[in-house]
C-alpha cells in the first residue's frame, strides 16, 4: 500500500481480518467496455496495512456493502450485497463466503430490485433488504430477508411498503432492528422491527 494512502470505502472488520468492497469504473479500457465496473472484495489480515483481492467480477455489477463475522471453530463468514442496473442481468445479488473469503457463492438474485444493506451477527443471524419501485400502487416496497446460518441461505420475512432501505442495524436474538432509508415522498426515515414485525 502506498505511503499515507488510506482506504476510504466501507469496510467490515473482525479480530485481525478486515474486508472491503469497491465499485470502480475502469478508465483504461477499450471504449466499448468503458461503462463496465469491477466489483471487488479485498481482505486485510494486518489491520488494513496491506490488502489482497479475494473476489472480482467485471461487468455492470458492483458491491454496495459487506458484513463479516468469525464463526466459532471455523473461518470468517461474510455476506456481500450489490447490484447491476443495466446489462444482460440487471438486479440485486448477494454473495456468501464461509471460508474467510477464499470462495464466494451467489446465494440470491432478483431482477428489478436494488440491495444496499446487509448485516451478519455473531450468533449466525444475517439480514439484508431489497427495495423496488412500483407504479400500482405507486411507491417503494422493501423486502427483508433473514438467515440463521451466517448468510449461507436466506428466507424472505416481510415487506415494508413506502420505504426504500439504505442501511440496516440489527440486534441479536430478535431484540430489535432498524432500517434507515427514504419514504415515497423522499423524506429520510427510520423503520424499526422485531424479528420480521415492523412498527
Amino acid at each position: 500500500m502506498a505511503e499515507g494512502l488510506k482506504l476510504t470505502h466501507p469496510t467490515a472488520a473482525n479480530a485481525n481480518n478486515t474486508y472491503a468492497m469497491s465499485k470502480l469504473r475502469v478508465a483504461d479500457v477499450p471504449a466499448e467496455k468503458a461503462d463496465e465496473y469491477y466489483g471487488s472484495i479485498a481482505k486485510s489480515t494486518d489491520g488494513g496495512e496491506t490488502w489482497r483481492t479475494v473476489y472480482t467480477e467485471r461487468g455492470e455489477f458492483y458491491f454496495n456493502e459487506i458484513s463479516c463475522q468469525p464463526v466459532p471453530g471455523g473461518a470468517d463468514s461474510c455476506v456481500a450485497v450489490g447490484e447491476a442496473s443495466a446489462g444482460p442481468n440487471p438486479g440485486a445479488r448477494v454473495y456468501h463466503s464461509g471460508d474467510g473469503g477464499l470462495t464466494w457463492t451467489q446465494v440470491f438474485f432478483a431482477q428489478g430490485v436494488n440491495v444496499m444493506a446487509v448485516q451478519v451477527l455473531a450468533n449466525g443471524e444475517a439480514w439484508f433488504a431489497t427495495s423496488r419501485f412500483q407504479f400500482d400502487p405507486f411507491g417503494f416496497v422493501s423486502t427483508f430477508y433473514y438467515s440463521t446460518n451466517y448468510g449461507a441461505s436466506f428466507t424472505a420475512t416481510q415487506e415494508l411498503s413506502g420505504f426504500n432501505v439504505f442501511g440496516l442495524s440489527i440486534l441479536p436474538n430478535g431484540r430489535a432492528g432498524f432500517a434507515a432509508g427514504m419514504t415515497n415522498d423522499q423524506q429520510c426515515a427510520i423503520a424499526s422491527m422485531v424479528m420480521g414485525k415492523s412498527d
